[in-house]
């Protein structure tokens, strides 16, 4: 039954990511309709996806690595959702759904490995920490995607090489606002993500942050995404340049979450 209601949200995240290209590409308001509709659906079942599987495991405490990947997903589904509802996003889910999918899909990958037992998962800081991370991290994808859409829309401005696709983007400008209003919440997320992580730590091994290279790296991140905001609301950084550093930012996370382990 987990396996065909996993097999069903799977589907329907395909479904979607093909409902928002093909409204792209042919700007039919009828297709973005019933995308949304579909969008509205898909994120109701993986939300009782994962409020079933919690009741099943009763421990908030076991993130085997399929039910991360899963969560990812949910996560980056229902950010994109909040900031669509209030910016209306509708082409910038071409490139959020495909993503979410492939998280999801990683998460059938990794369906039947079962965690090994971990004394790292004892601490009350775990949960915590795992959920800040993960939701921070759904942000910054959010954001990356909206910089190298920004790229991309600037680069026709730039060389008057106008593809009708991209004529249904958001504005540079209100781009501009949406990436950095999505960095000043990842910032806050990852800050408490790191804050908690070290509690965790130490908490559980007596390991302090500076000695724990994950730890490390993520701290040089956030200390991009901070030089980021610092010029954005102090010296009043607008486009390129905060897109870069944005960018920058976002590959050490993800260098970090891929290859870089706790000592």
């Amino acid at each position: 039954m987990e396996l065909y209601f996993f097999n069903i949200i799977l589907i329907l995240y395909l479904v979607v990511s093909l409902g928002y290209l093909f409204y792209l590409v042919f700007e039919n308001e009828t297709i973005l309709k019933y995308t949304r509709h579909l969008t509205t659906a898909v994120l109701v079942l993986h939300t009782l996806f994962l409020g079933g599987y919690l009741y099943q495991t009763q421990e908030l405490n076991r993130f085997d690595p399929s039910f991360v990947y899963i969560l990812c997903a949910w996560l980056l589904a229902l950010v994109y959702s909040i900031y669509n509802f209030k910016y209306k996003l509708k082409a910038v889910g071409v490139l959020v759904f495909p993503g979410a999918t492939i998280f999801f899909f990683l998460g059938y990958f990794n369906l039947r490995i079962q965690p090994s037992p971990s004394v790292l998962l004892t601490s009350p800081w775990a949960s915590i920490h795992i959920v800040l991370s993960f939701l921070s991290l759904s942000v910054f994808v959010l954001s990356f995607i909206l910089a190298i859409l920004f790229f991309l829309q600037e680069f026709q401005i730039k060389h008057k090489k106008f593809l009708s696709v991209f004529t249904r983007l958001p504005s540079l400008e209100t781009m501009d606002i949406i990436h950095a209003r999505a960095m000043s919440a990842g910032f806050l997320l990852l800050t408490l993500a790191i804050i908690t992580g070290a509690m965790w730590a130490y908490s559980v091994r007596g390991v302090i942050f500076y000695k724990d290279p994950r730890q490390l790296w993520t701290i040089g991140a956030w200390l991009i995404y901070g030089l980021f905001l610092q010029g954005r609301y102090s010296a009043k950084w607008r486009g390129r340049r905060g897109m870069l550093l944005s960018c920058l930012g976002f590959v050490i996370i993800i260098f970090t979450f891929v290859g870089v382990r706790h000592s």
